[in-house]
């Protein structure tokens, strides 16, 4: 009698996480204001302790699915905003996400920007910001190409707003400010 031969064992491949800095033609960046994550609310008092505080970052989330689940979720996105998924713009940008690298990754980027902030935006690079063993995180540059009329559909976001590179608010996350600092401050690629 043989025994089955179990398949080779297969490191889980890394989470991926996409961030995404827009800006203007002002070298203003779109921040979105997150509301925080709490760990745990099972305290006497309710407080619990912050797995993440509130706080302002890039627009961003995991990529899940397949590109054409994300599709979908774009087009979703559209219907919510009320914005055309069949004009120009959308086509190109669509087309230009798939030629930057890895379009679930850049779809992605869309995604999260249109439920966020209600901005579609076109990505003009993609970039490897940080490859750990259980996470891989993926910094798209992109700029506003339409602004819907809804507010954020993500309820961790409260809202999203313009700022100045140079002048971010106070109680931005650390990781955002070392983004920009190297994609708008420094464009050139070097680490600040």
């Amino acid at each position: 009698m043989t025994l089955p031969v179990a398949p080779p064992f297969r490191e889980a491949a890394p989470e991926q996480t996409v961030k995404v800095l827009i800006q203007d033609e002002r070298r203003q960046v779109l921040l979105v204001q997150e509301r925080g994550k709490p760990q745990d609310t099972t305290e006497p008092d309710g407080s619990g302790q912050w797995a993440k505080p509130p706080g302002w970052g890039a627009p961003g989330g995991k990529v899940e699915g397949t590109e054409d689940d994300i599709v979908r979720g774009i087009h979703e996105q559209f219907r919510r905003l009320r914005m055309d998924p069949k004009s120009i713009t959308v086509r190109r940008a669509l087309k230009r996400c798939r030629e930057l690298g890895d379009p679930r990754v850049t779809l992605t980027a869309v995604k999260e920007v249109l439920e966020e902030a209600g901005i579609f935006i076109a990505p003009f690079a993609l970039d490897l910001w940080k490859r750990r063993r259980e996470e891989t995180i993926w910094l798209v540059r992109a700029r506003p190409a339409i602004v819907g009329h809804a507010g954020p559909g993500d309820v961790h976001i409260i809202r999203a707003s313009w700022h100045p590179a140079t002048n971010l608010p106070e109680n931005t996350y650390r990781r955002t400010r070392a983004m920009v600092r190297r994609a708008v401050l420094r464009p050139e690629g070097g680490r600040a």
